[in-house]
């Protein structure tokens, strides 16, 4: 069966609608158009529809329980759309943010009967609520004083993930990795670089919490990690994942290469949820390790035994 598979979701930005506006890009249609005092952005296909999954349709009655594969329509390609509309949108035409990554609106109509039949409302943002408390509120507040150090670590923390709820694996990379540039090496990309970060404990206590973590966790990821050292002729270690961190942020602050990596977001994916736990576990420690609270010579000494415990943990060289 012909099916016409719609994405929709909120568009706002400084810009006025004559009229409703539909262009073809690429086998997909693309409307934006002014319903219910907002601006809304929808970007259709057809498709078509596989028996089994109508079977499932039919079975549920059209209810939000139809377990069918969602990527299998929306896919990266869709998405693409949106998150082009928004970034490239932003220059003269006064796109300011659409909604995708909040939630998007999907229906599939049977097209030769323009009759709907199915629709449902997704998230793509999958990150965890935060409960907030009057305790851990108040605690936020007292953070100011007793580590404004971290003020630009978790700034850069809050802007990567906000880059990486929207799929946007590069930007959120390059944020990411500005956090561990402020905190590791004075703020400058040089190539001093590397042998600054290969001194710090603290940034290597991160690193090996973070293979721990994975490793326990998310084996999945473990594995990708792993063979991107295998891949560079690398032993998965410390010095090595510096290496190859250090390596993306040349590549990704590279006109030439970076378009490479923007043909295949994915592909950077793996590194980049690696790096978003060392940086967890960096602005972390800025607050277990207070200067205020934990003398050096005390933090140096616990970092230390953390690292060695580590190590033969993992069985690392």
């Amino acid at each position: 069966m012909n099916v016409i598979f719609t994405a929709k979701t909120v568009i706002e930005g400084n810009f006025v609608l004559k009229e409703p506006i539909q262009i073809l890009y690429c086998l997909h249609k693309i409307d934006l158009y002014f319903e219910s005092r907002m601006y809304m952005l929808s970007v259709s296909k057809e498709i078509n529809m596989e028996h089994s999954d109508l079977v499932e349709l039919s079975r549920n009655e059209g209810k939000a329980s139809f377990a069918t594969n969602i990527n299998k329509y929306l896919d990266s390609e869709m998405l693409d759309i949106f998150r082009n509309i928004e970034v490239y949108g932003g220059f003269q035409h006064g796109i300011m943010k659409v909604y995708y990554n909040e939630y998007l609106d999907l229906s599939w109509i049977d097209k030769a009967k323009n009759k709907v039949l199915f629709s449902m409302r997704k998230s793509l943002n999958k990150q965890k609520k935060v409960l907030i408390t009057s305790d851990n509120f108040s605690k936020l507040m007292s953070d100011k004083t007793f580590i404004p150090e971290a003020k630009v670590p978790y700034n850069f923390f809050r802007e990567a993930n906000s880059y990486l709820d929207k799929l946007d694996y590069i930007s959120a990379y390059i944020h990411f990795y500005m956090i561990l540039e402020y905190c590791f090496a004075k703020g400058k990309f040089s190539a001093e670089q590397k042998k600054n970060f290969k001194k710090s404990d603290m940034l290597k206590y991160a690193v090996l919490s973070t293979i721990n973590m994975m490793k326990e966790r998310n084996y999945d990821l473990y594995l990708e990690i792993k063979q991107e050292c295998t891949d560079k002729h690398k032993e998965l270690n410390f010095d090595s994942l510096i290496d190859i961190m250090y390596h993306y942020r040349g590549d990704l602050s590279h006109a030439m290469k970076r378009a490479v990596y923007e043909e295949n977001q994915k592909s950077v994916k793996p590194i980049t949820i690696f790096i978003s736990s060392v940086c967890f576990f960096v602005c972390g420690n800025m607050n277990v390790y207070c200067r205020k609270f934990v003398s050096d010579e005390t933090k140096k000494h616990r970092v230390n035994e953390h690292i060695k415990r580590l190590e033969l943990q993992l069985g690392l060289k």
